[in-house]
């Protein structure tokens, strides 16, 4: 049993690791080999990839992302080994807070461990029709001058310094002003499409943007304004994962998020 970084010829082998409804994870470890601050490792057993996993690490806090075990591998302690190997991988005293994401499948794992659960999320398989004339006020696309509003705006309601991730997908970001102020933005190549927003007009506007291209959406229960989009086209969501963490809480707005990263980054 031996621990190693997971490198660019390793993605050719995640195939029989792909849980039931996660779809291709190639995608996946692509962002996190492509990232700085994110480092994922691989666990091999009898020279099989056994389980993956990541780090990713902010100034000021880590998450752990894409803890999958192979199925020959399933009820062994295995998933446990890596999620310790990588929660050993952080320094809590530079960065205080690990989070991550959990399945109901891998929540009684995290539990066990320590992690403590912080918001709920609800999944949507389908989003309401696009609709232009729900937007009353202007979405632009995104330019150099936002930068600094962008990521002063997601440090605020995130509680982390995003800002080197981040920064790799501002080209093709969204933005929503009221008067001088930047209420909202959308970044739709990162992950699944994160929405953060100060209020529902501005939620809502991104969140139209959103479904001309997005098929899906994951929402935090505390986002009832979201969440009424969804009830109002009829829709409910199909199951639910929980953002979770131990060390010091995260002192972040869930109320502000109209659609998560994804598993890797909430």
């Amino acid at each position: 049993m031996i621990f190693e970084n997971f490198t660019e010829s390793d993605l050719q082998h995640l195939k029989p690791l792909e849980p039931e409804g996660w779809g291709d994870l190639m995608p996946r470890f692509r962002l996190l080999l492509d990232n700085t601050g994110c480092f994922p490792f691989k666990l091999i057993v009898n020279k099989t990839i056994a389980a993956v996993g990541a780090t990713i690490l902010f100034p000021e806090s880590a998450w752990l992302a894409c803890i999958i075990t192979h199925p020959d591998y399933q009820r062994q302690g295995i998933g446990e080994k890596m999620t310790r190997y990588l929660i050993d991988s952080v320094d809590m005293t530079l960065r205080p807070t690990i989070n991550l994401i959990a399945t109901p499948m891998g929540y009684p794992l995290y539990k066990k461990i320590g992690f403590i659960t912080d918001s709920i999320y609800d999944h949507f398989d389908a989003v309401p029709v696009y609709r232009p004339e729900l937007s009353d006020h202007p979405v632009r696309n995104y330019e150099p001058k936002d930068i600094e509003e962008i990521l002063r705006l997601d440090k605020a309601l995130s509680g982390e310094d995003r800002s080197t991730m981040l920064l790799n997908y501002m080209t093709e970001a969204s933005v929503f002003y009221e008067g001088d102020v930047l209420t909202g933005y959308y970044l739709p190549s990162l992950g699944e499409g994160l929405i953060f927003a100060l209020n529902a007009k501005a939620g809502t506007a991104l969140m139209n943007l959103r479904t001309s291209t997005k098929k899906n959406a994951v929402i935090p229960q505390s986002n009832k304004e979201a969440l009424k989009i969804m009830e109002a086209s009829g829709l409910q969501p199909f199951r639910i994962s929980t953002r979770m963490y131990i060390g010091k809480k995260i002192d972040w707005d869930p109320t502000a998020m109209y659609n998560r990263i994804g598993g890797q980054l909430g």
